[in-house]
């Protein structure tokens, strides 16, 4: 957990760094996923799953209007 927490503040620091807003969002984005996914395989579906999780809104409205738009790569 140590490690996880040590790779999000960091990446959370780069995009802070950053000029482009892509690269802010990758950095961003690889935080969540540093915090959110223990193991390989199947990261988006496990970050959308959690962060969805974390909050009060519903799974599926979260999932379709927040985290699956602006996690995806295609």
């Amino acid at each position: 957990l140590k490690n996880r927490l040590r790779i999000a503040m960091g990446r959370l620091h780069q995009s802070l760094l950053r000029s482009s807003p892509a690269d802010k969002c990758l950095e961003l984005a690889i935080a969540l996923e540093a915090l959110l996914v223990n193991d390989r395989g199947e990261h988006t579906f496990k970050v959308a799953l959690r962060a969805a999780l974390m909050t009060a809104d519903s799974l599926g409205n979260f999932i379709a209007k927040v985290v699956k738009p602006n996690y995806s790569v295609a």
